[in-house]
């Protein structure tokens, strides 16, 4: 089927017409369901989504709707359905002192219930830079974060506030943290980025931009699903910071 024609089948979330995909999760069974749940703390809530797709997600997208004989909760609530382009995404938010352990069911109507339990990792504070400080790219950068875990990682990006513009610059490296994924770094409560490694379009540009930490921990997927989907918990953290020359 051409991916046009999939997404159509997809919107109008029905089975007429679209034999080469099935549209709701009553058509598979639990070894045929690929599942991504996800549970992300920002500091002021948690957000909880989760996907179902047939088979192992190598092929074109054959996203799943939950059909109207099953049942899904996400931590005991009615999650909100959104519609997106290669996708049928459930979410649901929660607030950060709740359980730091994020249950999605799937009650089902031909197998039995689909259970998983998404881990959201230890919570943590930014200690420096601090907020609105001016942070100079010719100068060494400590970052710090209180508490680390032993042995996990963090992932580091800096971004502008105006959107990927050249006032801020990293190269390909060990300190190229202008990309999508950023750095991995030990979680060890401190990272220095070295003088110079954060560069600018312009040698005297000054304007906003931020870093941000993300610690992420994934959980064993289970192997009564298809494989192809993944089970994760993250904490992410911003720091707004004026950056100068």
């Amino acid at each position: 089927m051409r991916p046009a024609a999939l997404l159509a089948c997809v919107a109008a979330v029905t089975l007429a017409g679209c034999d080469e995909a099935s549209a709701d999760t009553c058509a598979a069974a639990n070894d045929e369901l690929s599942v991504v749940a996800v549970a992300v703390d920002n500091g002021s809530r948690i957000r909880a989504e989760i996907d179902f797709e047939k088979g192992d997600r190598t092929d074109t997208p054959a996203p799943l709707e939950v059909c109207g004989d099953e049942v899904l909760t996400i931590a005991g609530r009615e999650p909100t359905r959104t519609q997106k382009a290669d996708r049928i995404v459930y979410s649901a938010t929660l607030p950060t002192e709740e359980s730091r352990e994020v249950e999605f069911r799937l009650e089902r109507s031909e197998a039995d219930p689909v259970v998983i339990t998404v881990p959201v990792p230890p919570s943590f504070d930014i200690l420096a830079p601090v907020d609105d400080e001016d942070v100079s790219r010719s100068e060494e950068l400590v970052l710090q974060w209180d508490p680390p875990v032993e042995g996990a990682e963090l992932r580091v990006t800096v971004e502008e506030e105006i959107g990927y513009g050249l006032c801020v610059i990293t190269e390909a490296g060990e300190h190229h943290y202008k990309t999508r994924a950023g750095i991995v770094v030990p979680d060890t409560g401190m990272w220095t980025i070295p003088a110079g490694a954060i560069a600018s379009g312009n040698a005297e540009s000054t304007c906003d931009a931020f870093y941000t930490l993300r610690r992420v921990m994934r959980s064993s997927y289970p192997d009564t699903l298809s494989p192809g989907g993944f089970i994760e918990g993250r904490v992410l953290r911003s720091v707004q910071i004026n950056s100068v020359p």
